[in-house]
């Protein structure tokens, strides 16, 4: 998890903290919170062991105040999108594992409890070879 956090945080412009399974009601915060581990493929070798193709997920959350015009929000969200998918292709995301390959889903706003905050989401994926 450390390494991901260190790797969000050289995304141009984020200036957020990072905290691991909670994020606090109050904007420039993002949680992010562990999805699991599953099992996408199995490959074996000739000396009789076995590789795992593993995909992990990790939820993003960032709260962020909410206004009339929220464009420089989700362009935000677009760029982190984006720069993570060029990370991944330049081989410059964090490694799991042999191959690893990072992409992007679900990337939304979500509205919070709180008036006037709202949180953005997304799911990073992750796929590697153990």
């Amino acid at each position: 998890m450390e390494k991901i956090i260190q790797w969000l945080q050289t995304f141009p412009g984020w200036c957020d903290t990072v905290l691991v399974d909670h994020i606090p009601g109050r904007t420039g915060c993002v949680g992010l919170y562990p999805l699991g581990i599953r099992v996408i493929g199995r490959k074996a070798d000739i000396a009789g062991g076995e590789k795992l193709r593993l995909q992990s997920n990790y939820q993003l959350k960032r709260l962020t105040p909410l206004g009339q015009d929220n464009l420089p929000q989700a362009v935000w969200l677009q760029q982190l999108q984006s720069w993570i998918l060029q990370q991944s292709r330049a081989g410059l995301a964090p490694g799991l594992g042999e191959d690893t390959h990072w992409s992007v889903r679900d990337g939304k706003l979500e509205k919070d409890r709180q008036p006037g905050v709202g949180m953005y989401s997304l799911i990073l994926v992750a796929e590697y070879t153990k």
